[in-house]
């Protein structure tokens, strides 16, 4: 069981749109690497809280949200890859070499979700052409195929469900949506805890590492 602690600790990670979320019948089993799983899901209205939370963290449902708030603004942001090969190992190598403030998690099929976490909410345009940016200094959709790279927040402002992204570590203690190290091994999540909060950032950040980039004019 996730305590109330860790749950609090995660919702101050993921904070998103507050009053809307996801609900996602995730198994508790580990899907074959680029098997897409159908689930039922369904857009619900209610308080995402450390309640909510601890219930995806525990496996009984997952739980998706959108990133951006009634306000406009954001808290984290996501590069989405849809790719499930050896070629994964290459956006790694490109956070590591550089370095970027992203943290990989394997998603729920097995791709990765790229995640920029914010000192201070930023506007959701401004995070998103953030993320656009890194896609295309590092040719992510020349790597890994037209349409395999979404970007979230997809949204200025969260009007009605807003498009939602599932949260990581779904089943917490068995997951298969962790946070992993740069050579993609799994991170338990006690230590995720520990590690984000430290590795929060700014857009200012993110812009002086690609500022710092070999290629960049």
């Amino acid at each position: 069981m996730i305590s109330n602690i860790e749950a609090q600790q995660f919702s101050l990670i993921f904070m998103g749109k507050n009053n809307t979320y996801v609900k996602n019948l995730l198994p508790k089993d580990r899907p074959e690497a680029g098997q897409k799983i159908k689930t039922s899901i369904t857009n619900n209205e209610g308080k995402v809280d450390k309640d909510l939370l601890a219930r995806h963290l525990d496996g009984e449902f997952g739980v998706g949200i959108c990133p951006v708030t009634n306000e406009g603004l954001v808290r984290f942001s996501v590069l989405d890859i849809d790719y499930y090969g050896n070629k994964l190992k290459k956006v790694l190598y490109f956070i590591r070499e550089y370095p970027l403030p992203l943290i990989p998690f394997r998603s729920k099929s097995g791709g990765l979700h790229l995640y920029l976490f914010f000192k201070k909410a930023v506007s959701a345009r401004s995070a998103r052409e953030t993320l656009n940016l890194i896609s295309y200094y590092f040719s992510l959709e020349t790597i890994y195929g037209k349409g395999k790279v979404e970007v979230f927040p997809k949204q200025d402002k969260a009007e009605g469900f807003g498009s939602a992204i599932t949260l990581p570590y779904f089943n917490a203690e068995e997951t298969y949506t962790y946070m992993t190290d740069l050579d993609g091994n799994p991170i338990e999540f006690k230590e995720a805890l520990s590690y984000i909060p430290k590795h929060f950032t700014t857009l200012e950040e993110v812009k002086e590492a690609l500022n710092k980039l070999p290629y960049n004019d």
